[in-house]
């Protein structure tokens, strides 16, 4: 067993981009089942053994992540205290600064409160054992903090605010008092990315309201062409099944077929325990957690995702191109705003760490941005990509005529697809080092 588990492991960090398989990504997740497959393993033990990883390893996603939770506290320990990755062996080690007072947790009002009462909690217990490398990266993160930024005797986690503070995305406040007096610093395990709106906070911000769901909007405006791009997507599901030869299945999965003519009958449409059973033994996918259709689509689309990937590009550029062009002209004028809000930007100058704290850079408090972004030109740029729509924001200083950076948001589907509305995340991109970002923002 440990040979196979050994190769397997092997064989699958080969096949991941970096060498470091990670089962909280999907992405991954679907190497190892294609690994699997290659050894010839069935369908039914792959599910079991990838069911089985998940279960050990992999930690719920959100603020109450594991990986969440122990990057920002130990960031935040080493900020203020000389440490190493051996005080951070277990989660009972990480209590220990609880326990001395080196950390607390805040809430929205900036009050301390009870670590121990919270969710997150059990990261604190003997048996949770954080992860080598997130420590690693937290420390370096930690010390760069106090290098630059400056020392402090105490550190507060804001993580339970949940952005509700004048610190605002902060996830630690560092301070030789009290929270409120404190410096805010946003963290970011490994490379980083930016805050991420909702889609519909996204289409609120370039076109400058607050009061509408854009979102259902897109969808009212362009109802059929929803309606056309779920049909051919069930068909390309139909096509999975029928390519099994359960006949079962196959009439199972045409009644169901029969009942979905729109985007809202697909997102309704449940499956008994019964039906599940039949499109386990035909597709291999697993029935346990096989209540709805949308489960089903999204866990047979590797499967035939070089056919649906033109079909998705094609129905995007309907939905949010079309909508993007219709607002063509009041877009500019709300691009400042969405910058702001995709940077962070709250009423406190916030600090923001990454890549273990060699990206590290102030972001200036909301006033202070206001005035130096008089010196920014802002333009924008749309188009259709492979994983969804993208938004760019071009930034560039205008008194030196330098391109500073864009900043990409990406429409897609975050759940898997199919699974409901798509929604949006964020990538950036800077031609400018920390030093250079100093000189124009602080």
């Amino acid at each position: 067993m440990n040979l196979f588990i050994d190769k397997i492991i092997q064989d699958w960090a080969y096949k991941v981009n970096d060498g470091c398989p990670d089962p909280e990504k999907r992405s991954h997740l679907q190497i190892l089942e294609a690994v699997l497959r290659q050894h010839k393993y069935p369908q039914n033990f792959i599910n079991s053994y990838i069911s089985q990883i998940k279960g050990e390893i992999v930690e719920a996603t959100g603020n109450t992540s594991a990986t969440t939770f122990y990057h920002e506290i130990i960031s935040g320990i080493a900020a203020v205290r000389n440490t190493s990755v051996s005080d951070f062996k277990t989660g009972e080690g990480v209590k220990k600064f609880f326990d001395d007072g080196t950390i607390a947790s805040v809430n929205a009002s900036l009050s301390v409160i009870d670590t121990m009462k919270l969710k997150q909690a059990r990261f604190l217990e003997k048996n949770s054992i954080p992860k080598p490398k997130i420590v690693k990266d937290a420390i370096q993160s930690g010390k760069a903090i106090k290098s630059k930024v400056g020392k402090f005797k105490k550190v507060y986690w804001s993580g339970p605010t949940n952005d509700g503070s004048d610190f605002g995305a902060a996830d630690i406040i560092l301070s030789n008092g009290s929270a409120k007096k404190g410096v805010g610093v946003s963290l970011k395990y490994g490379a980083g990315q930016l805050k991420n709106l909702s889609a519909n906070q996204f289409f609120q911000a370039i076109i400058g309201k607050s009061d509408s769901n854009f979102v259902h909007h897109i969808h009212d405006l362009t109802s059929d062409a929803w309606d056309k791009m779920t049909k051919a997507y069930v068909e390309l599901m139909d096509g999975e099944i029928k390519a099994s030869g359960d006949s079962e299945a196959i009439k199972a999965f045409s009644s169901i077929k029969s009942d979905i003519s729109t985007w809202n009958g697909y997102q309704k449409r449940k499956i008994d325990k019964e039906t599940a059973a039949m499109f386990e033994r035909a597709t291999g996918v697993s029935a346990k957690k096989m209540t709805n259709i949308k489960y089903l689509g999204r866990k047979l689309v590797p499967k035939f995702k070089s056919a649906w990937q033109p079909i998705k590009v094609k129905f995007f550029d309907i939905f949010f191109g079309e909508f993007i062009k219709t607002y063509e002209k009041i877009i500019p004028n709300n691009l400042r705003n969405l910058l702001k809000r995709q940077l962070s930007v709250t009423t406190n100058d916030l600090w923001y760490s990454a890549s273990g704290g060699k990206n590290l850079k102030m972001i200036p408090g909301s006033k202070r941005f206001d005035e130096l972004a008089k010196n920014l030109d802002l333009s924008h740029s749309h188009k259709p990509s492979g994983s969804g729509y993208n938004f760019t924001i071009h930034v560039k200083h205008t008194p030196s005529g330098r391109e500073l950076g864009a900043i990409t948001v990406i429409i897609r589907w975050k759940q898997g697809q199919m699974a409901g509305y798509p929604d949006t995340t964020s990538s950036a991109k800077w031609n400018i080092n920390n030093d250079e970002w100093a000189e124009i923002f602080n």
